[in-house]
């Protein structure tokens, strides 16, 4: 049944998704083509202006708006009229959180890579961007493998939080009697600061901790960029702990009103 039901919301989301993309897309290639190529040559004339702000205008409304999207999936399917009929599927609370969960982290990992495509279509135009990442590579030394792997972790979990703060934050809303899609708006605005408040803490504490060398030791001698690598690494690494804290704590809320408190009245 849980096969069925990652099924039925990849549909629902992909119906929205795709064609959001696609006109993301569709945006870049229009612009390396007719715009980017032009303005390598001379100063933009104000129509190009206008191109590459819209451009801009096209990302932003790509990463809100799948946001937006699986927030609203989530809720509807769960909490509104249609929440009714979902509910009376054999699937349990976390056959269903599990579903969305998924689902929603698939569509969150694509719009990031798309995100990034788009971007390197629109306005990579020569090879000094991959210089500066093969020297990038080649400072950090035997650190660069942990480096790019910790990164890799940290946005992924990033997007995971992320997703995990929208449900939540829409759970807690059904609780209200009224105005409950504003109360959700609230409650992920409450966590939204938390989180940060957290990520900044990771960012503090990631200096202080040493998890991979202690640099304030005399006895360790390093150079700049190896100093740099450890130093980024062991924040990195604080903040993925901070943020597998927020997930854990995210599903289990959410799991634990859906099974004991659903309102959908």
């Amino acid at each position: 049944m849980l096969r069925k039901l990652i099924k039925h919301d990849f549909k629902s989301l992909s119906r929205y998704l795709i064609l959001l993309h696609a006109f993301l897309l569709i945006i870049a290639f229009i612009g390396r083509i007719f715009v980017i190529s032009n303005v390598q040559t001379g100063t933009p004339t104000a129509l190009e202006t206008l191109y590459m702000l819209t451009f801009v205008i096209s990302l932003v409304s790509a990463a809100i708006g799948t946001s937006v999207i699986i927030g609203m999936h989530f809720y509807k399917s769960l909490y509104s009229t249609q929440g009714y009929l979902s509910w009376t599927l054999p699937v349990t609370a976390n056959q269903h959180l599990l579903s969305k969960t998924l689902v929603g982290f698939f569509w969150a990992v694509v719009n990031m890579l798309l995100i990034w495509l788009a971007v390197v279509i629109f306005a990579f135009t020569s090879d000094a961007g991959l210089e500066a990442i093969k020297a990038g590579i080649n400072a950090l030394g035997s650190h660069a493998f942990p480096a790019i792997a910790l990164t890799a972790i940290y946005f992924l979990l990033g997007l995971l939080t992320t997703l995990m703060m929208i449900y939540v934050a829409a759970t807690i809303g059904q609780l209200f009697n009224n105005h409950r899609v504003l109360a959700s708006v609230i409650t992920y605005g409450f966590l939204y600061v938390i989180s940060q408040i957290l990520t900044t803490l990771g960012l503090v504490g990631g200096s202080q901790t040493f998890f991979f060398a202690d640099l304030s030791d005399s006895s360790i001698t390093v150079s700049n960029n190896l100093q740099g690598a450890i130093l980024y690494q062991n924040v990195l690494l604080t903040s993925i702990i901070i943020s597998i804290i927020q997930l854990v704590v995210y599903y289990c809320i959410t799991q634990y009103i859906m099974r004991r408190k659903l309102n959908l009245s």
